[in-house]
């Protein structure tokens, strides 16, 4: 999971740092000022300065990247968006946002110290305007991954909890009433490690949490499905599979995404549930991309679905896979294989977006009717988004980091 493994060279992100590029420069179309003519030769003006306005248009677009014009004029913005988190942490990655209203979304993630290999949950609560701060009930050891909010003021976060070297478990705690408490999930079937990587909740009475469970050499999916005061253990097909995303429009259907590995390489997989069992789903995936030092996986990362015959699902490599309740279908973003997608939130078939990473930096693309286009985004090239999450009215947050020579710090952007 790209999540994880970001996880891991934090330490050496923070070390190394990253080249600042030079901001894109911008050419001005603006018309100079024309004396007045008669009509015919007005006409005439008008053809030829039309014939440079094009000229002039075309040679912007040869000149600029498609990824610099895609978008322009986009609402994002950083405004109001700084997160509220401890001045001792200094390698702050929010992993998931869920937004129950225009003005209650909440985001949580982890802090990571290098210095011991430790990892601390943090959360924060948007109120329409700013961030604040959440105090959580147990974070020391505890790496969250994953949040869904089916209504105001009800949450539940999933993740895993490890202490230096042990065995990881999965761990949920529940937001309620404006207090966190931990729902404590049951152990793997297997006995072994275990992580949760997704949660989705229909209602404030049922959630399904998806992730990963280790049995002895073998990677196992796991599903847990919690209502209030419970957790059931809901038995998965396959091996060598890892679960990163889940998304239940219903309590009787929902849909994880993730990867298999087939040879050394990972391609990508789902699995539905009906609610009575999971079935595995064959997916399209793109081609298995290689360069000299590389070989880039095709694994999905985040699903999103509006109804059991409606879900995009997002990964690396520009993969944007839509299910339309038969089969998936493979298609890809704006931004095509240079683009890696880790989060994705639909209001409706025809209207999503997607955020993740590109060449030059964070990439958010939205879907409206049934292509995919770069928006433009507010942040630098050294920031990095990790999830987005819709909400009513068409508004939109997104969040993730941003990486300077000495700390790894939170940011977000929003489109109102």
């Amino acid at each position: 999971r790209t999540r994880q493994a970001l996880g891991g060279l934090l330490s050496e992100l923070v070390s190394a740092g990253a080249g600042r590029k030079a901001p894109l420069s911008r050419l001005s179309l603006t018309p100079s000022r024309q004396p007045m003519m008669t009509a015919p030769a007005a006409r005439a003006g008008g053809v030829a300065l039309g014939a440079i306005t094009i000229g002039l248009v075309l040679l912007v677009l040869v000149l600029l990247p498609p990824a610099a014009l895609a978008g322009r004029g986009s609402p994002w913005t950083m405004s109001g968006m700084d997160f509220s988190v401890p001045s001792s942490y200094t390698n702050t990655q929010p992993s998931g946002v869920s937004c129950a209203g225009a003005a209650k979304c909440v985001a949580v993630g982890s802090d990571f110290e290098s210095s011991d290999n430790q990892f601390t949950a943090v959360a924060g609560l948007w109120q329409g305007e700013s961030w604040g701060e959440m105090s959580l009930p147990e974070t020391f050891g505890i790496d969250l991954f994953s949040v869904s909010c089916p209504a105001s003021g009800f949450c539940l976060a999933v993740g895993r909890t490890e202490f230096q070297g042990d065995d990881s478990s999965p761990v949920a705690e529940l937001w309620q009433n404006g207090v966190w408490t931990v729902e404590q999930p049951l152990p793997s079937p297997s006995g072994g490690s275990a992580n949760f990587f997704g949660v989705s909740c229909s209602s404030v009475t049922d959630c399904m949490a998806v992730g990963v469970q280790q049995a002895g050499s073998s990677t196992i999916p796991f599903a847990e499905q919690w209502s209030p005061g419970s957790w059931t253990v809901t038995a998965m097909p396959a091996t060598g599979v890892e679960l990163n995303a889940v998304s239940c429009p219903s309590s009787n259907w929902c849909s994880a995404v993730g990867g298999t590995t087939q040879g050394d390489y990972e391609r990508p997989l789902a699995e539905r549930w009906d609610g009575s069992q999971w079935t595995v789903q064959r997916v399209p995936g793109p081609p298995i991309l290689k360069d000299n030092e590389n070989t880039w996986e095709t694994g999905l990362h985040s699903v999103s679905c509006v109804s059991a015959s409606a879900c995009a699902a997002v990964g690396t490599a520009g993969a944007v896979v839509q299910w339309n309740g038969r089969k998936w279908t493979l298609g890809y973003g704006q931004g095509g294989n240079q683009v890696s997608f880790t989060g994705v939130s639909c209001a409706t078939v025809s209207d999503c977006s997607a955020v993740g990473s590109g060449t030059h930096g964070p990439v958010i693309e939205s879907k409206s009717g049934s292509r995919w286009r770069q928006e433009r985004q507010a942040l630098g090239p050294k920031a990095t988004l990790t999830d987005v999450a819709l909400q009513p009215g068409g508004g939109a947050i997104a969040v993730g980091y941003r990486t300077t020579t000495s700390v790894i710090y939170p940011v977000g952007e929003r489109r109102r």
